[in-house]
């Protein structure tokens, strides 16, 4: 799998950064950079060998700069330890400075930039999250929000949830998943959306309760239920009580259901 996961990243930034002239760089040194540095680390992780970044460690500052895109996408796919590990060492490599840097300019790179934020420094790196979720380009917007998820931050949650009724409003899904990451951390910022005035908004968060499983959410919830305008939000809320499970929120999904 591993083998798969670096032909597809190959391609994947063959593809992206081909028709770049800015620094001189032809697809075939991208792949030997690759070979070089990447293959021989993923190599090693597959074996479980000790000292499997060396080979990253090792690189030169161009090599970096041609790789790393790629262990960004890799991220995800590597075992725990060695996930670990690779974080620190882009870390240290400055990919987060670099990236800070990256989301201030008017570049292509930019939702790049804010991927790396979200991937390698969502707790550090909050509030630059927080200030990206009103940026312009779309994709930017996303990679704040998966980020977000990652980032503990209790001020994510109201943001999210307020970005959901902007001009620009930010994708109700994946702001969902997000909010489902933070846990515990959004339930106050959800239980304050379920008063918003957009249905959309109290949508979203009835759902996010739910799939968290905040016990006192079931009063809110209920209410609801039982006098909210929308009849998308009150099936909403009729889930995320279901989900709750609790014996209130049992009850109160059994009160509210017309019987045939």
């Amino acid at each position: 799998m591993l083998y798969a996961l670096l032909l597809s990243a190959t391609l994947f930034v063959a593809s992206c950064l081909a028709g770049s002239r800015a620094h001189v760089v032809t697809a075939a040194q991208r792949e030997a950079a690759l070979s070089r540095h990447v293959q021989p680390f993923l190599q090693a992780v597959q074996a479980e060998q000790a000292g499997a970044l060396e080979h990253l460690v090792r690189a030169d500052r161009r090599s970096w700069l041609l790789i790393e895109p790629t262990l960004l996408t890799m991220l995800p796919q590597l075992p725990y330890d060695a996930r670990g590990r690779l974080i620190e060492v882009m870390r240290e490599r400055g990919a987060v400075a670099g990236a800070l840097r990256g989301t201030r300019v008017l570049s292509r790179r930019r939702a790049h930039a804010a991927e790396t934020l979200g991937t390698l420094a969502p707790q550090t790196c909050a509030r630059e999250l927080l200030r990206l979720l009103a940026d312009y380009d779309p994709e930017v917007r996303r990679a704040a929000i998966r980020g977000l998820g990652h980032s503990g931050e209790p001020a994510a949650a109201n943001a999210l949830i307020a970005g959901l009724g902007r001009r620009r409003g930010l994708e109700p899904a994946l702001v969902l998943h997000s909010l489902v990451r933070l846990g515990s951390t959004a339930v106050p910022g959800l239980l304050w959306g379920l008063d918003e005035r957009h249905p959309g908004v109290r949508a979203v968060c009835a759902d996010a309760l739910g799939l968290i499983g905040a016990p006192n959410a079931t009063e809110p919830l209920t209410l609801l239920l039982c006098d909210d305008p929308d009849p998308e939000v009150r099936e909403r809320a009729a889930r995320a009580l279901t989900r709750i499970g609790s014996p209130a929120a049992r009850g109160a999904v059994a009160v509210t259901t017309p019987t045939s």
